[in-house]
């Protein structure tokens, strides 16, 4: 590493420039080289130090026989815990066991630690007793019982755990009868009943779930008629598999948004309206995703041109778009994809809001659900912004 000359005229403070050649990759363009204050220099002059190795689980720091604290990185041998008992952290956050049995011994040791917020019970014989005892965790966020011995008996204490938002029951003997206990509950997001004997009766307590946003059914005693009445919950994303087929997805979302319409009742577009707002949407598509695709090509052959970029992007946007500030997003953080994001985009369907403002629904390639907010202003339609379903209706980037 070599000092350099300041090439940019006389700086307001004193700052030395530094070549520094092993350097991460933004450092190493060539014919630029970063300027660096003396101390970050320095910093970076100093060696790594290596965390020390632990490998037997304990979280006992102490350093090594014949080894002063911190001195050296030799892996540190502490020793394992006893048969049976739990190896775990002295704090911690997230846990997962799969098919082994658990004493009372355990779960005592286990609501012990205050600090777990997920628990994952993959294949163990753990019963109703013991989630119930488990429940009374503070921080438990997260709990996966799948292919254990939990009944609906337990369901009640489950749904009392407050701060609860993923809730994994498959392969278990569920039967749907206890979820009645989860209405109103204000946290739960995720839910999977997969082969249980779930059926069409707990239907009307899954839609009782406000801020459920996915739930996985696949391999239930759910029909299909019962999975289209739950699309009166307008958020939900159910996982509906291969057995009942595409169809009955594209079903469904179209009855989900027929219940969540809010059209006003006997409403109809003014002609040519509903496609000159399409038209409008098209077209942004069309101007970003050639906006898109010539940017990548250009990073290629000059990564450092960026003189074009912004009001490009801006351009569309003034021409598309609504005139207000958007602090975050395009056209100020110049993000693109490859290919372009919009060339994947599926329209689905237009809901009318007034006759001044409508929502244009869409689906990508992965089958994630967009909604674009378009105003008309004036004798012309803009676009406003944008939506995903991702726990709910979230702004989005355009």
């Amino acid at each position: 590493m070599r000092a350099i000359p300041w090439p940019y005229g006389k700086p307001s403070t004193s700052i030395w420039m530094w070549e520094v050649p092993w350097a991460p990759s933004i450092l190493s363009v060539p014919g630029w080289t970063r300027p660096w204050r003396s101390w970050q220099a320095r910093r970076y002059r100093k060696r790594p130090r290596l965390r020390p190795i632990f490998t037997a689980g304990s979280t006992s720091r102490a350093p090594s026989p014949g080894k002063k604290r911190g001195s050296g990185n030799a892996p540190r041998i502490l020793p394992a815990p006893e048969p049976g008992m739990l190896d775990v952290p002295a704090r911690p956050r997230f846990l997962d066991f799969k098919e082994r049995s658990f004493s009372a011994e355990d779960i005592a040791f286990l609501l012990s630690k205050p600090s777990i917020r997920g628990l994952t019970f993959t294949g163990c014989a753990i019963g109703d007793d013991a989630v119930q005892a488990l429940c009374a965790l503070p921080k438990l966020e997260r709990l996966w019982l799948a292919a254990s011995a939990v009944t609906d008996a337990v369901l009640p204490a489950i749904a009392r755990i407050p701060a609860l938002n993923w809730l994994v029951l498959d392969h278990t003997g569920i039967t749907g009868t206890g979820l009645a206990a989860f209405a109103g509950h204000a946290k739960l997001r995720h839910l999977s009943l997969r082969c249980t004997k779930a059926d069409d009766a707990c239907v009307r307590h899954i839609a009782a779930i406000p801020r459920l946003s996915h739930v996985d059914l696949q391999g239930s005693a759910l029909t299909p008629d019962g999975m289209l009445a739950l699309a009166i919950h307008p958020t939900v994303r159910p996982g509906i598999g291969k057995a009942f087929g595409p169809d009955l997805a594209d079903a469904f979302l179209r009855e989900q948004r027929r219940l969540a319409s809010r059209t006003p009742p006997g409403f109809v577009p003014a002609a040519g309206e509903a496609q000159a707002l399409l038209d409008v949407l098209q077209g942004f598509w069309e101007a970003i995703s050639a906006w898109e695709t010539q940017l990548a090509l250009d990073l290629k052959e000059t990564p450092d041109t960026e003189e074009w970029r912004q009001p490009a992007c801006a351009a569309i946007f003034d021409r598309f778009c609504t005139p207000k500030e958007r602090t975050f997003g395009r056209p100020h953080a110049l993000s693109f994809s490859s290919p372009p994001e919009y060339q994947r985009h599926t329209l689905l369907d237009v809901e009318w809001l007034s006759a001044r403002k409508a929502c244009v629904y869409t689906r990508d390639h992965c089958g994630k659900q967009s909604r674009f907010l378009l105003l008309k202003k004036g004798s012309a339609w803009r676009l406003d912004h944008k939506q995903q379903l991702f726990d709910g209706w979230t702004t989005a980037y355009l």
